[in-house]
């Protein structure tokens, strides 16, 4: 029931505001620091952004600028290790930033929950994350017959991130900090831009 639930508020969140959604892939080396001890591993993690502000556009009438705002809500899931322990959780929160045809720019801040080994048990964790994406096109399709998402773009993404997760079942609630260095993608169909109808790719069709 839960999940049908999910399924139905991404669903409705993702026609309430056009369909824009940014899916993230991302992963690379991780540091953690337990007991104030570096220590060496990696993370990957899979980030839905849903963005609020589309909708409002198409309701006015309004065509999507050549650099667009994003803001809104985010989903999203990680599974890390190192020599210190694993974890593995899920990661609501929001986003804010913009995208145009050639870059995308996003913060991200989310609350984290999950299961984290620590001096070998596994812990129930809570804590927060804080990110920042920039990123280049490297793929730019269009869609001359769709209605409205005429446009298809793939970024490549650098992301830096920091998190502090809190084992409160542990002796002493142990905070443990960490700090990554991501490399992925973002996915994203749009109404396209005023200049995409010069690009002869697009035949002229987009934007509607």
């Amino acid at each position: 029931m839960r999940c049908q639930c999910l399924a139905f508020f991404v669903l409705g969140s993702s026609l309430l505001t056009g369909c824009n959604i940014l899916g993230h892939v991302a992963g690379g080396p991780r540091v953690p620091f337990a007991d104030d001890k570096p220590g060496g591993g990696g993370e990957a993690m899979v980030n839905v952004d849903v963005d609020m502000g589309a909708g409002s556009e198409w309701l006015d009438g309004k065509p999507q600028p050549e650099t667009a705002s994003r803001f809104g809500i985010s989903s999203g899931a990680y599974i890390r290790g190192s020599n210190q322990g694993f974890g593995i959780g899920y990661r609501p929160g929001f986003f804010i930033g913009s995208t145009n045809g050639s870059a995308v720019f996003l913060g991200n801040v989310a609350a984290e929950g999950g299961l984290e080994t620590y001096h070998r048990t596994a812990y129930g964790s809570i804590g927060g994350v804080a990110a920042l994406t920039g990123g280049f096109v490297v793929s730019k399709t269009f869609d001359p017959k769709a209605l409205i998402l005429c446009r298809s773009l793939r970024y490549l993404t650098f992301t830096a991130e920091g998190a502090y997760d809190v084992l409160p079942a542990a002796k002493g609630s142990p905070g443990i900090p960490s700090v990554s260095l991501l490399i992925g993608w973002i996915d994203l169909e749009d109404g396209g831009s005023p200049s995409d109808r010069e690009n002869p790719a697009s035949k002229g069709n987009c934007p509607r």
